[in-house]
């Protein structure tokens, strides 16, 4: 499911020009991108989908959020010099009728720390449309209770309180929408900090597809 803020990339590229980044001639087969100067490190990675469509829109949501951390570099740049970093990394996740870009990325704008956080586009390869989270099941199915024991599980570990617990990961399908498919699992990634301590990193929560089988959309069972 693409980012909102992708709605408002051509707003800011207006304003946040500095880096003179471009669209690819043609970006349904871009080059990485990488760039070091004395004010930021840039590497870039393009996945590229079995699409035009679905690649350029990750290309876009891509150049999107660099312009926004260029923003934020800027403006911590107004107070104290930092060099900014910003990684991208892709994965491909396959299932029979899917493929996710499953993108690492780490952003450094200054402070003690860089952030590493995960977004990921899962495209319908028969329909040739990214599907969210909703879209994997049979209207109106409890995916809420058929996911819970998984999620939980994954937190044991980190001793996460029930608030904390319900507020990355309640029964609202906006906490869901990093996800993927492979040939066996559905597969989940929760932002550090959303249901265990930053140390944890990125948690990842494996469903085995035949334990839902009652709700998935057809489609997509394995």
């Amino acid at each position: 499911m693409l980012h909102p803020r992708l709605f408002f990339l051509f707003a800011l590229y207006a304003t946040l020009s500095s880096f003179s980044i471009a669209m690819a001639d043609d970006c349904s087969n871009p080059s990485p991108l990488v760039k070091n100067t004395p004010d930021y490190r840039i590497r870039i990675t393009y996945p590229i989908l079995s699409t035009a469509t679905a690649t350029c829109q990750i290309h876009q949501w891509l150049d999107g959020n660099l312009l926004i951390f260029n923003n934020e570099l800027k403006r911590r740049n107004s107070l104290h010099h930092w060099k900014g970093e910003y990684l991208a990394t892709p994965v491909l996740v396959r299932s029979r009728k899917t493929e996710t870009a499953v993108l690492t990325i780490y952003e450094f704008t200054g402070g003690a720390n860089g952030m590493t956080h995960t977004q990921t586009f899962t495209l319908d390869r028969t329909q040739g449309r990214f599907i969210g989270w909703l879209g994997l099941f049979n209207p109106g199915s409890d995916w809420y209770h058929a996911v819970y024991p998984y999620v939980l599980s994954a937190t044991q570990p980190y001793h996460t309180d029930a608030k904390w617990f319900e507020h990355g990961a309640g029964p609202n399908p906006d906490l869901y929408q990093r996800f993927a498919l492979d040939q066996k699992n559905l597969v989940l990634y929760f932002e550090p900090i959303a249901i265990a301590p930053h140390s944890a990193g990125t948690i990842t929560v494996r469903i085995p597809l035949d334990q839902l089988k009652p709700i998935l959309n057809p489609l997509y069972l394995p």
